[in-house]
């Protein structure tokens, strides 16, 4: 999406670790690929560029461990039901079927 950048690009340029990411296009498209070192200086001179990719690899990292204390402390049960409630339209009903015991009702 716009205006995001790749986990995997962050952790490599902070961690000065291999990118370990594949990718495929299905439409023709343009690759840029800029050097390590290159993005090292360019993050010790512009501070806007070193904001934007501390921002949001920080925002990255807030919703992989909101979903993984979900994934961790929520019951099932309660994910399901979430996912459910988002599913539905304002003033749908959802109904309880007679499997519903499975789920802890």
């Amino acid at each position: 999406m716009s205006g995001q950048s790749c986990i995997q690009t962050t952790l490599g340029l902070l961690g000065a670790a291999p990118y370990s990411g594949k990718g495929c296009v299905v439409t023709p498209c343009r690759l840029v690929v800029i050097p390590d070192a290159l993005v090292q200086v360019l993050m010790d001179r512009s501070s806007a560029l070193r904001q934007f990719v501390v921002r949001a690899f920080a925002k990255r990292m807030s919703g992989l461990t909101e979903l993984l204390e979900k994934v961790a402390f929520d019951r099932i049960e309660t994910r399901l039901a979430g996912v459910l409630c988002d599913m539905t339209t304002v003033g749908a009903c959802i109904q309880r079927t007679p499997n519903a015991h499975w789920f802890g009702a």
